[in-house]
């Protein structure tokens, strides 16, 4: 699905058939996965994230005891978290409130503001921390990153493809029921918009739903949105 989102995005010939490749087989995914694959719910946040249930479809496995973990500062985790969770006191990064307020505006409800972050997601002063990767803890004390799977590709990321490759045939009707499958599990308002519109939430849904998982840079490039100054672009401090 990835790949021929890739061609698509860069080719210069009709686009349709990639598109048409990737809804098929998000369909496939969806609809025919034999319950191999689901959304579980944001109470089980902790489960998702340290890996091996029915949401993760490719993870590389972490385990401290047995030596299998990333550098220190490879993990988004290292940047993004402070004590208790880590020894230091503020977190290194934290995203530039404009950015964060288009992701998860301060007045929507949305269960993953809930679940997957501190209690000010919007703080500017080292507050900031993400959750979605705090769930297997080191021994108390040490500088050490959680012991949660890295994950590659999670079910959300196949469902919001299909999605936005449905819009960009101009199936909108089936677009925005992909994409509020996502919606309604954090239990946020539906998306309704159409056209461009629709093609631009379900961008910004991508960059809610896997902020943190290694997506947010491709996308830009594979949409070309990298290059559109009128969307609020990710920015740490």
């Amino acid at each position: 699905m990835h790949v021929n989102m890739w061609i698509a995005g860069f080719a210069n010939e009709d686009k349709a058939p990639y598109y048409e490749k990737v809804a098929s087989m998000g369909r496939e995914l969806m609809e025919e996965n034999g319950g191999a694959y689901t959304l579980l719910s944001l109470t089980r946040t902790k489960d998702i994230f340290k890996g091996r249930t029915k949401e993760g479809l490719f993870e590389i496995v972490q385990n401290f005891n047995y030596g299998e973990s990333f550098h220190l500062s490879a993990s988004y985790s290292d940047y993004v978290l402070h004590a208790p969770n880590k020894v230091t006191t503020k977190s290194y990064i934290y995203y530039d409130p404009k950015f964060m307020e288009k992701m998860y505006p301060p007045a929507e409800q949305d269960l993953r503001k809930t679940y997957w972050f501190d209690d000010d997601i919007y703080a500017t002063n080292g507050d900031f921390q993400c959750l979605k990767f705090a769930n297997v803890f080191m021994e108390e004390g040490e500088d050490n990153n959680p012991d949660d799977n890295q994950m590659i590709f999670r079910y959300s990321d196949p469902i919001l493809l299909r999605a936005e490759a449905l819009a960009e045939l101009n199936r909108d009707e089936e677009a925005r029921t992909v994409v509020n499958v996502i919606r309604k599990r954090a239990e946020a308002a539906d998306i309704m918009e159409s056209g461009d519109d629709l093609k631009d939430a379900i961008w910004w849904e991508r960059v809610r739903e896997l902020l943190g998982e290694g997506n947010f840079y491709y996308d830009l490039v594979r949409t070309k949105k990298v290059i559109n100054s009128s969307i609020p672009q990710l920015q740490c401090r």
